[in-house]
């Protein structure tokens, strides 16, 4: 690798950081940014509330609204979980595996959502519908992610009123079951025990 050139991996493996902080951050940002650059495919995206028949969150602003089942929640959200086809894991200058977009967007303003963590307003960062889909902005007014959804009614009367949990994070299987339904939100629960999502209350935008 010559100079000037960033090591980068996906799932399953991992790159070590350099020392410093100031040369961690700025590595940690250009390996963010380079697997943004990298993907083909819009990020993946959960919304919470759903509607409570199953059909995805758009489709039926009419049935009951069903909240995130992460146990860790101890009260209704309205959330939009932003998580990326293509994870990148990194290695930090501590030797923990993080996922270098999640750290980008901690470095950019967010926080680490830990489980019990209460989250507040996030300076800059804010959601803003795009091209049928969903954006989500860091403060200099980039998209940070992107995902195709159709967005009911009901969910952007909330999410204007209330504002949004804006997260980013990877979508984990780690300490679920290999057989069962798929649930996003024990997915979101694990991946916030494990440390890779990012988050905070945004505006949504019109």
């Amino acid at each position: 690798m010559t100079d000037g050139e960033v090591e980068t991996t996906s799932e399953g493996a991992a790159s070590n950081l350099g020392s410093g902080d100031d040369a961690d951050n700025a590595w940690m940002l250009a390996v963010a940014e380079t697997a943004r650059r990298a993907r083909n495919a819009p990020d993946l995206i959960h919304l919470w509330p759903t509607p409570d028949d199953g059909s995805p969150p758009s489709t039926d602003s009419t049935a009951a609204p069903r909240q995130c089942t992460d146990p860790e929640l101890d009260h209704p959200a309205t959330i939009a979980w932003f998580s990326s086809n293509d994870p990148m894991i990194v290695q930090d200058a501590c030797g923990a595996v993080r996922e270098a977009g999640v750290e980008a967007a901690i470095l950019l303003g967010l926080a680490r959502w830990s489980p019990g963590m209460p989250l507040a307003s996030t300076t800059g960062w804010h959601l803003r519908a795009r091209h049928e889909g969903l954006a989500l902005y860091d403060p200099s007014g980039q998209v940070f992610a992107y995902a195709i959804v159709r967005l009911s009614a009901a969910w952007t009367a909330t999410a204007l009123s209330t504002g949004v949990v804006a997260a980013y994070g990877a979508l984990t299987e780690e300490g679920l079951p290999a057989q069962g339904p798929f649930d996003a939100g024990r997915r979101l629960h694990q991946a916030r025990r494990s440390g890779r999502v990012a988050a905070g209350l945004v505006r949504l935008l019109q």
